[in-house]
């Protein structure tokens, strides 16, 4: 015999995305191969009268510790993670010519004021993304409502245009385009539109550094979000936090291992004093029906 009738906020395991940002917009980390584990910690004052009982308990210092396991390996991430502990530089490769970059195609159906990853695939090599330093040049931008093909117009400072470029630290090529329908013919969203690339010059390589004898660390925010089917959220929200020491594991598994690549980390948050009492260190937030 059930012994509750209450059960709307049981939710099955099902995973969350982890996102960071130190002041330049939410960054995706990836994949991640653990839990991710969250602890509101404190120190208490408890006093004990000599004639009146115990008094009320204070807490202080209150924190959060928590910890989840990347495997998603990239050092945009990662270098946010580390919260100015590493230095990040980009090594720029051989210049790729725009007839030997694959063609970008949006589906129709797309929305304005929406980023759109733009996708750099090299014809020779369409498995492996490319990713830049500066914003990807472009030959022409096409869209194709009715069979008539319209040219769309790059927006400049001076005048407004059907697309703009924007960086974007979630696009696998660091930026994305925005749509903007007021000046196309036709209605947003009708026909395809293919993008056709210039000559560009990928990044061959990205290296993270380390060392100095005194470092201060630069909090960052995190968000853990989980979004179930019907886009109804549950999301903890750290508003300062620090990765700890001995989180940042770089390891090379052995050929006879199993799973992938991993880096286990643990951080803790700490207050932000620069918000309201009582809600300086986190928020947790449930929307109505979320599973």
């Amino acid at each position: 015999m059930a012994q509750t009738p209450k059960k709307s906020h049981v939710f099955f395991p099902d995973g969350a995305m982890v996102e960071v940002d130190k002041g330049g917009g939410w960054v995706d980390v990836g994949a991640i191969g653990s839990n991710v584990e969250a602890s509101l910690e404190w120190e208490e004052n408890r006093y004990e009268s000599a004639n009146a009982g115990p008094m009320a308990v204070k807490v202080r210092q209150m924190t959060m510790s928590g910890s989840f396991t990347l495997i998603n390996l990239d050092p945009e991430g990662i270098e946010i993670l580390g919260g100015g502990v590493f230095t990040k530089e980009y090594n720029n490769g051989t210049e790729i010519a725009g007839a030997a970059i694959d063609n970008q195609t949006i589906s129709a159906g797309w929305d304005d004021a929406k980023l759109y990853e733009l996708k750099f695939r090299a014809s020779a090599n369409s498995d492996t993304p490319l990713r830049f330093t500066e914003a990807p040049k472009i030959n022409s931008v096409v869209r194709d409502p009715d069979g008539d093909n319209e040219t769309l117009t790059a927006w400049t400072d001076e005048a407004s245009g059907d697309y703009y470029i924007v960086t974007d630290k979630n696009s696998e090529s660091g930026y994305s385009i925005i749509f903007n329908s007021a000046g196309m013919e036709g209605i947003e969203g009708a026909g395809e539109i293919v993008i056709n690339f210039d000559d560009n010059t990928p990044i061959e390589s990205t290296t993270i550094y380390a060392g100095s004898s005194t470092q201060s660390l630069t909090a960052y925010s995190m968000r853990v979000t989980h979004t179930d089917s019907d886009d109804k959220i549950r999301r903890l929200e750290l508003y300062s936090v620090d990765g700890e020491s001995g989180g940042f594991q770089f390891g090379f598994k052995g050929a006879t291992e199993d799973g992938v690549e991993e880096m286990p980390l643990s951080f803790r948050a700490k207050l932000d004093t620069n918000k309201t009492d009582k809600k300086q260190l986190m928020a947790w937030t449930i929307e109505a029906g979320a599973a």
